[in-house]
């Protein structure tokens, strides 16, 4: 499945790339056909007319379409750095202490402490230094 992806992806890049011919063919004014490769008869599908008139009604147009931005980075890369029209000021806020969030409000339980584990730590972590 990757193979497939991978051989679409390049195929697609590189018809990007190269480009390819489109042939459109104008019959009565309007468009009759749309292809990808010349037609090799020598009168029209659809009135008869040989192609080769100029003046008739039926003419071909060849279009070539291909992937014109460069893939390069240019040369030298130009910036213009505006300074900034004023600076900003530390805007400092007002703090509000709390009288009820206070230090004594919290109760530390020493009796609720995890147990100690019997496994040296230099074991837990599986840091070995010799």
């Amino acid at each position: 499945m990757k193979k497939l992806v991978i051989t679409l992806v390049a195929l697609v890049y590189f018809f990007a790339v190269t480009g390819w011919q489109i042939n459109i063919h104008y019959c009565m004014g309007r468009v009759d056909s749309v292809s990808l490769l010349t037609s090799h008869t020598d009168s029209c599908d659809t009135c008869g007319m040989a192609r080769t008139e100029s003046n008739g009604c039926c003419h071909d147009e060849n279009q070539f379409v291909r992937l014109t931005q460069d893939q390069k980075l240019p040369v030298s890369l130009h910036y213009q750095l505006v300074s900034p029209v004023t600076e900003l000021s530390i805007i400092v806020t007002p703090t509000i202490v709390d009288p009820t969030l206070s230090r004594d409000s919290f109760v530390i339980w020493a009796g609720m402490d995890p147990p100690v584990a019997k496994t040296p730590v230099f074991i837990l972590n599986r840091v070995f230094r010799i």
